[in-house]
């Protein structure tokens, strides 16, 4: 494109890319455009994390394409913020429109003919003209860059934006504030690459009456204004009306907008995004008379997008208590109206003369809040749910599991100077979901990086290590050869020179070196031993499967345990082997992380393997006990962004590749900022009183009292994921201590519900899915023959239900009605379940 003129009067104009930082990257206070000047954040490739610059639009129209991959390409970005995560994209200004025109296969002509009223630069992207599955003949797909008069902030851009790709048909997701742009690319030389443009003048984007501005943002408005018609017929759900006057208080006590941002919906204009969307497209309705609120997302992206109206209740319901409609109004009558609940239970019971209801003590454990983590891990972590059908914490616990592997050798942690309390950042990570919930999936998105590294390691060095193999061979020869001439020398003298050569020949053979190695999955507790010690002595056990927790207890060991490595290396003390029948294996600072996905059968037999409890190691993991989404997933799945994949697996990549290359050093010692120690030692007085008698962790002292270390291992997990190899150089800050701090406290209620599980006993295991089944009815009474009927996996002959319902009898939560023949005994049901109590 020929170079636009400056449109501006005595603007200082720039030729090069100006760093972040200097004097001349940011413009904050843009009166007018200027072609010239710097106002886009650029970056060399999507491994690049600092020392980002900026770029001007004439620079951008014309660069020729760069020959690659494209996410190997360099990238720009419709704002001059601090670098391209949201946060940093929110805290710049906005000064160009991106249209993303991958589908609809526009010509060029087309293209020319849509924007002739405006200025404009258009290109083609990698994928123009290739051909795929979805498209066997090839498709034309454009990148239409529009400058703006002046910069304007992120709302104002976003509805800009959204109005445009609406009303034309592109892709939303360039309307979101990460969302960057890749540079001229083609994939292989000779690839078709194409440009049009139109040199006119630039529109004000604040300027209402300019037709490429009303357009838009009529759009937009229409957009809204159909989601708020379609919103208004929408449904309320339906509740009791014993349950009825209590929503209303919590209606009236909480504000629909502040309650929607407290769980991560950006408010943009008069809608809301959903925190998991990656359209960009707001799709939150407000109705500010009734309090309600309507979204048009998809059900996958927002579970809110249910087709009802939803009040504050409904989403507090949601989001704070797992969808137990009776938990929330037992939670907010307490609250709001504790005297007058009080009296309501009391008649209630009165009237219906049941007795007191003794409740399991069931609770949903709080998801780990990923939201409050470095944004490369949380932006996977619910990308990867989002792409899977399946609970966040699945996938935000097996991150942490392989980020430790990934870093535990180079670096380690120091909590607190005066006692010198150090740290590794080992991780045990185990989460336990059923059959069928796609644990597979997520493990190999979350273990595909260690695939990638290991076989790029083979390529880079296999053949250095066969050429050092066949040179030791050809050594060994010669060796064998003096050893025999040795063996027949008769002269002292020959028999001198003769062991010289030797000598010198023995020093001269090369260690042949091992191929890395980073983690396995099915391995004897012997073999690890010998992983660890070619490797730098760390490793990572990762599998989807819970095969190893049979290794440990004995399997290839005539069934004695073999646990002492898993409880040495945790905490990084020394190792020494010496046996018989192997190897000797001597480690000084082992470091083993463990990213587990099994099933909770697996929990349950856990606690009766010998030692795995009384020896500490059940309270070296972090668990994670989602509740399973069995039953209400959509497959309307939506998949994860390219670039949010990328930043990931070049993460994980850049880190491996720092401890490859640290394999020899020692560890570098993180420090915390005097806040975040704090913030650490709080939460360490926190938990030391929950380890007293009667505390919450009374009947697992062992995983409480490692509690605190585990969060400071997090909490340097989250540090080296932001600062990567200067790491060391850099105190940890009070805000990733605090998010560490937080996914320790839902850690632990996770915990309690898994060493619950290893201990429950079968009848009260099935007597609380018989209530969760009648709760999830919402029945009023039934039969045994039909408990026997929806439970058949769980009741295999008749007469198997009689302990689970005898002890939801005895806790007063149903009782018989009349009894017939036993099969078909009625059971009614205490209305204070169904009313929440």
């Amino acid at each position: 494109m020929k170079n636009l003129k400056n449109t501006t009067n005595g603007v200082e104009q720039f030729g090069d890319s100006h760093p972040v930082g200097s004097d001349t990257s940011k413009a904050e206070c843009v009166e007018k455009f200027n072609p010239d000047q710097p106002l886009f954040l650029h970056g060399r490739g999507l491994k690049q994390t600092s020392g980002f610059d900026y770029v001007s639009f004439n620079q951008i129209t014309n660069t020729k394409p760069t020959v690659g991959p494209k996410l190997e390409a360099a990238f720009f970005a419709p704002h001059d913020g601090l670098d391209k995560t949201k946060e940093g994209a929110l805290a710049g200004a906005f000064s160009m429109l991106i249209i993303d025109h991958d589908t609809g296969d526009l010509s060029k002509e087309k293209i020319k003919s849509i924007y002739k009223d405006v200025c404009f630069h258009a290109y083609t992207t990698s994928n123009h003209q290739q051909k795929d599955e979805s498209h066997p003949i090839g498709q034309n797909r454009w990148k239409v860059l529009i400058p703006l008069l002046h910069s304007i902030d992120f709302v104002e851009f976003s509805k800009l934006s959204i109005g445009t790709q609406l009303r034309l048909g592109a892709d939303p997701s360039q309307a979101r504030p990460s969302q960057v742009c890749f540079m001229p690319n083609i994939l292989f030389k000779g690839a078709p690459f194409e440009t049009v443009s139109n040199i006119a003048e630039v529109f004000d984007p604040c300027d209402r009456h300019h037709p490429f501005v009303q357009s838009a943002l009529d759009a937009y408005d229409q957009d809204g204004s159909s989601k708020r018609a379609l919103a208004e017929k929408a449904p309320s759900k339906k509740c009791p009306a014993t349950k009825s006057g209590i929503i209303g208080l919590v209606n009236d006590a909480f504000d629909i907008r502040a309650v929607l941002t407290q769980f991560g919906y950006q408010p943009i204009g008069d809608r809301f995004l959903a925190p998991e969307s990656s359209s960009g497209i707001p799709g939150v309705v407000i109705f500010d008379d009734t309090q309600r609120c309507y979204s048009h997302h998809s059900k996958d992206s927002d579970p809110l997008a249910d087709g009802y109206a939803h009040d504050v209740f409904d989403v507090l319901v949601h989001y704070e208590f797992g969808g137990d409609v009776g938990m929330a109004v037992a939670h907010y009558a307490k609250e709001l109206d504790p005297e007058g609940q009080k009296n309501r239970q009391n008649e209630y019971r009165e009237n219906q003369d049941w007795p007191e209801l003794l409740p399991f003590g069931e609770a949903v454990p709080a998801n780990l809040p990923v939201e409050l983590w470095p944004e490369k891990l949380s932006d996977f972590v619910q990308g990867l749910a989002a792409q899977t059908e399946t609970p966040t914490d699945l996938a935000a616990v097996l991150v942490l599991g392989a980020l430790a592997t990934a870093v535990q050798q180079p670096f380690l942690i120091q909590l607190d100077k005066k006692s010198k309390y150090i740290e590794p950042l080992c991780i045990y990570a185990l989460a336990a979901l059923p059959p069928a919930t796609r644990k597979s999936a997520v493990f190999k998105k979350v273990a595909k990086p260690f695939i990638d590294w290991e076989s790029q390691k083979r390529k880079e060095l296999g053949a250095e290590v066969k050429e050092i193999e066949v040179k030791v061979r050809r050594l060994n020869k010669k060796l064998t050869k003096l050893e025999k001439d040795l063996a027949n020398a008769a002269e002292a003298q020959v028999e001198m020179d003769l062991e010289k050569q030797i000598r010198e020949l023995e020093s001269k053979i090369p260690v042949v070196p091992t191929l890395p190695r980073v983690w396995a999955s099915d391995v004897t507790t012997e073999q690890l031993a010998l992983l660890m010690e070619d490797n730098a002595e760390t490793c990572g056990v990762m599998s989807s499967e819970g095969g190893i927790f049979e290794t440990m207890a004995g399997r290839y060991n005539q069934g004695v345990p073999n646990i002492d490595l898993y409880l040495q290396a945790h905490a990084g003390d020394p190792v020494r082997v010496d046996r018989k029948s192997g190897a000797q294996v001597i480690l000084d600072n082992p470091r083993l992380s463990m990213v587990l996905a099994v099933q909770p059968d697996v929990l349950q037999a856990m606690k009766s393997k010998p030692g795995f409890k009384g020896r500490g190691l059940l309270g070296r993991f972090l668990y994670v006990v989602p509740n399973s989404n069995l039953g209400s997933r959509t497959g309307n799945t939506v998949e994860i962004s390219p670039f949010v994949e990328a930043d990931y697996a070049v993460l994980l990549g850049d880190l491996l590749d720092f401890a490859f290359m640290q394999r020899d050093e020692d560890g570098s010692i993180i420090n915390l900022s005097d806040s975040a120690f704090s913030e650490w030692k709080s939460f360490w007085h926190e938990v030391e009183q929950d380890l007293a008698e009667g505390g919450r962790f009374e009947y697992c002292r062992d995983w409480g009292g490692k509690l605190p270390g585990a969060v400071g291992r997090i909490a340097g997990l989250f540090h080296v994921a932001r600062h990567k190899e200067s790491s060391g150089n850099t105190a940890l800050c009070v805000e990733d201590m605090t998010a560490a701090v937080e996914t320790g406290k839902a850690l632990a209620e996770h915990a309690l519900l898994a060493f619950d599980l290893m201990a429950v006993d079968p009848d009260v295991s099935a007597s609380q899915r018989v209530l969760r089944w009648i709760k999830r009815k919402q029945l009023n009474e039934f039969t045994r023959r039909k408990v026997c009927q929806d439970h058949k996996s769980l009741f295999t002959k008749i007469g198997d239900e009689a302990g689970a319902l005898e002890i939801l009898a005895e806790r007063g939560y149903i009782r018989k009605k009349q009894a017939n023949h036993p099969r078909s005994t009625l059971y009614e049901v205490n209305p204070l379940i169904l009313a929440g109590d």
